[in-house]
């Protein structure tokens, strides 16, 4: 706009001095030929005003002073406003810089908050490794006493057990040399039981071995369980606090972003509002210099335009002074011309100090949005390594916390499962010899028993056994009369089928009386025959 308004100031400028120069020219021809009547050119209303009066160069001088004036004024306000400005930019200097110190001090002071953590932390890390070096030391001592006592108990259990075999062997010998001489049979019989109970006894026992086995696959199975539901809820807590953390470090990011974006915004408005107002002022005071000539123009038209016949009679008195002041009005229109360049000049460099300055004020500007930026970003930068090394200080805290719980965890464990081990060893033991001593006892009453059951036993097989001789010579006599019944049998069936033939060739035709009464009595003897026959069978299939 100031480009324009300026290109608009040159064009007139000339056009005006144009016109001038045309009107002195044309009054000077008309002085030059005398012939001519003075009405002709100052008459017509098309052409513009040539005989400028005194008065018309006073208003010109006045014109060009007030033009003056307001140049000044229009460039006492632009240094003005641009003293405000540079004041402004000095402030919004000083007050970054303030802001750049304060958090440069908050950036230091949270550094020496973390490196006091991080230091604390260290020492609690060393602190328990430190324990945890006494842990495993403790838990290698109890892991080897436990080895110790177990290879003990296992030789004890083993010298036992074989000193319960030998006795048990001994006894049982001297018990079985002493009441069952008579008895091989029977006593090779209840050798057989004792090792099958001896079998039994090592099946049990491979049984509690496996009881064992399963019991530690199951505590094992839950202390993995265990472990991994406390991996779960260390994982949950810490990404419960990065993400508190996280929340935390971009809430405040946050709020130094739309802080600065404000204040930014705020200033920004502030040198928008106050450059448009500028300008705005700069155009009207330049719209209003140009009514104001304008108008001044007109009036002056108008008052020439009325002092025209005045003029038309004073024409031949003031030829010399209209000569004179032709040469004063080219003096005149010389310095204006000079003052016009002057002017121009000025407001050109004005224009470009003006410019120099927006467009210093705007270099500025970028920056400190620059080292905004900088400063945000190694903030930034300066906050992720902070939060690695304390997210890696944390995990190193929570692994050395695990181990620790681990190792607390499972010495607690094996201790627990030796002592159970221990008792349960010793019960069963107890159990052992109890069941032991309980077994011998109810051998030696079985052996009584079986002692008398085989006396009684012997004498029912005595008589049993003459039974069954009887039953023999029975059966042999049975089976004589069913090998002639055999014989009978198959001798009426030859007649049977010999009867069967000969009726299959009289079919169609009625059997007389005779054959009739044959035919039924061969099938009665057939059917008892067959009766018999699956009667005796039956019965020797039973005595077998």
């Amino acid at each position: 706009e100031l480009e324009e308004y300026r290109a608009q100031g040159k064009v007139l400028r000339p056009s005006l001095k144009n016109s001038l120069s045309e009107e002195f020219d044309i009054d000077m021809k008309s002085h030059g030929n005398g012939g001519i009547e003075p009405d002709q050119g100052l008459g017509s209303e098309d052409c513009n005003p040539l005989n400028m009066s005194i008065e018309a160069e006073m208003a010109i001088e006045q014109m060009k002073e007030q033009h003056h004036r307001d140049l000044q004024h229009l460039k006492q306000e632009l240094e003005d406003t641009v003293s405000h400005y540079e004041k402004q930019l000095d402030e919004t200097k000083l007050h970054c810089e303030k802001e750049q110190e304060d958090m440069r001090k908050k950036h230091a002071d949270e550094m020496h908050v973390l490196e006091k953590q991080i230091t604390g932390l260290k020492n609690q890390i060393s602190e328990l490794q430190g324990e945890a070096a006494i842990l495993q030391e403790q838990r290698e001592k109890l892991q080897s006493e436990h080895n110790e006592e177990k290879s003990k108990l296992k030789l004890c259990f083993d010298e036992e057990k074989a000193n319960l075999r030998e006795l048990l062997r001994q006894e049982h010998e001297e018990d079985v040399r002493a009441r069952l001489e008579q008895v091989n049979e029977k006593f090779s019989k209840e050798r057989e039981e004792l090792m099958q109970n001896g079998v039994w006894v090592e099946e049990k026992m491979r049984g509690l071995v496996q009881t064992l086995q399963e019991e530690k696959g199951e505590l094992e199975r839950g202390f993995r369980e265990q472990l991994e539901r406390m991996a779960e809820g260390h994982a949950l807590e810490k990404e419960e606090l990065l993400r508190k953390h996280e929340q935390d470090l971009e809430e405040e990011r946050r709020e130094m972003a739309s802080d600065y974006n404000g204040r930014v915004a705020r200033a920004e408005t502030q040198f928008s509002v106050a450059t448009q107002t500028l300008v705005n002022k700069y155009e009207e005071t330049i719209q209003n210099l140009e009514g104001r000539h304008q108008r001044e123009l007109r009036e002056l038209t108008e008052h020439q335009r009325e002092e025209k016949s005045q003029w038309e009679f004073e024409k031949d008195e003031i030829a010399q002074e209209v000569a004179e002041a032709q040469e004063q009005l080219k003096k005149s229109l010389a310095n204006e011309k000079a003052v016009s360049s002057a002017l121009t000049q000025e407001k050109d460099l004005l224009e470009k100090n003006f410019k120099e300055e927006v467009n210093k004020l705007t270099c500025e500007r970028e920056q400190l949005e620059k080292e905004l930026r900088e400063l945000r970003n190694a903030a930034e930068e300066q906050e992720k390594k902070l939060h690695d090394v304390i997210t890696q200080l944390q995990d190193d805290y929570k692994q050395e916390l695990q181990v620790k719980e681990e190792c607390m965890s499972v010495v607690e464990e094996n201790g627990r499962l030796a002592r159970q081990k221990l008792e349960k060893l010793d019960s069963e033991y107890k159990q052992e010899k109890e069941e032991l001593n309980s077994r011998l006892l109810a051998l030696e009453s079985l052996n009584k028993d079986i002692c008398m059951r085989a006396e009684s036993e012997k004498a029912e097989m005595s008589l049993e056994i003459s039974n069954l001789q009887e039953k023999i010579r029975r059966l042999q006599w049975e089976r004589h009369s069913f090998s002639a019944l055999q014989n009978h049998y198959r001798a009426l069936e030859k007649e049977y089928a010999k009867a069967k033939s000969k009726i299959a060739s009289f079919s169609g035709v009625a059997p007389l009386g005779e054959d009739a009464d044959v035919l039924l009595n061969l099938q009665k003897v057939h059917e008892q025959a067959v009766k018999e026959n699956v009667r005796m069978a039956a019965e020797i299939i039973r005595l077998a």
